[in-house]
């Protein structure tokens, strides 16, 4: 009977391990719970562009959500009953207000998606493959690129509206409201920061696949 060994050329912190094994099966259950809130601020998102409703409104007229609750708007006070609807707006107007929430739900998605592969990877005791370190250079990059392009898209959302759509004190916007002020854009700071540092973990992750390729041929 021949004895395989090979077990015992792995390093003991490689080799699969139960316990942790499960914990990190946990952290990609949350990683597919992450996917799906994300798919759903995607959704969401996309439906009040399109009808100026929440997703889980009844559909009535009293369904409508009023200008006040743009995500780019920081004040509006209205004036007396008159209000004004996100459906009567434009579309293209309704499609760049919620275009960041759109960018930050698909961030989610992928990010989580590609976490997952790694996390399953690491409880596989396969940390430095080279698919795992690109897997985690490319979650950092994803985290951080499309963090700032949703800020940078509600900045221009913020910038766009307040000079085309806000008219004067005597029309546009104006007209329903008054008071108005808008936000300087939401950047996800935490995301881009997050992201950054994973990029640079990346490296962390190059090196230990490059050492372990040198190990396997020496072995």
């Amino acid at each position: 009977m021949v004895l395989d060994d090979r077990a015992d050329d792995v390093p003991a912190p490689l080799r699969p391990n139960r316990r942790r094994a499960s914990a990190l099966h946990v952290g990609a259950t949350f990683m597919r719970l992450l996917v799906a809130l994300g798919a759903l601020l995607v959704a969401a998102s996309i439906w009040t562009a399109l009808t100026g409703r929440a997703i889980l409104s009844d559909g009535g007229l009293a369904s409508y959500l009023t200008l006040d609750l743009l995500p780019q708007l920081q004040q509006a006070d209205p004036r007396g009953d008159a209000t004004i609807r996100i459906i009567d707006l434009q579309l293209w107007v309704r499609l760049l207000a919620y275009t960041p929430n759109v960018i930050t739900g698909l961030v989610m998605v992928f990010s989580a998606l590609t976490t997952t592969k790694i996390l399953i990877a690491i409880a596989a005791a396969r940390p430095f493959e080279p698919s795992t370190a690109r897997r985690v250079h490319r979650l950092g990059l994803l985290m951080a690129g499309g963090g700032a392009l949703a800020g940078l898209t509600d900045t221009v959302a913020s910038f766009t509206f307040s000079i085309t759509q806000a008219g004067d004190y005597d029309s546009g916007w104006h007209t329903a409201y008054e008071g108005l002020s808008f936000t300087a854009g939401d950047w996800p700071w935490t995301l881009i920061i997050t992201g950054t540092v994973v990029t640079a973990a990346a490296a962390a992750f190059r090196e230990g696949a490059r050492l372990q390729h040198e190990a396997d041929g020496v072995v």
